[in-house]
């Protein structure tokens, strides 16, 4: 994400070649989306320039409204008011698919484990 005016607003298909250049906004490590990117990066022979590191995602979004840099967040973001007045940019290979693995004993759930994970069964696709 990024402001409606930044230069690579509104272009489509622009490659992690062209991020390269630009400053970024990020969890700091360990993230698993900063972790993904960082990958897709290295992938790529482009250093991922991490110009901030704020831990909050709704921190992350202000500080590129505030013209910072660019920010990657979770699909959960999306869609919220949090990101409102920002673009989506269309990178080559974005979104990056993300698989989690949930595990738990067959023992009795406490509350909050059993609520997080009807949650994840509920709002998440399931594969196949």
């Amino acid at each position: 994400f990024t402001r409606p005016d930044h230069p690579l607003a509104g272009q489509s298909g622009i490659s992690v070649k062209t991020l390269g250049a630009e400053h970024f906004v990020l969890a700091p490590m360990p993230s698993v989306i900063r972790g993904l990117l960082q990958r897709r990066f290295n992938d790529a022979g482009v250093e991922l320039q991490v110009a901030w590191e704020i831990t909050s995602p709704r921190a992350r979004l202000q500080a590129a409204k505030s013209g910072l840099g660019i920010t990657a967040v979770g699909s959960n973001m999306l869609e919220t008011e949090a990101t409102r007045d920002l673009v989506e940019l269309d990178v080559e290979g974005f979104p990056i698919p993300c698989e989690w693995i949930l595990t738990w004993r067959p023992t009795r759930l406490s509350l909050a484990a059993a609520t997080f994970r009807e949650y994840l069964l509920t709002h998440t696709a399931l594969p196949d």
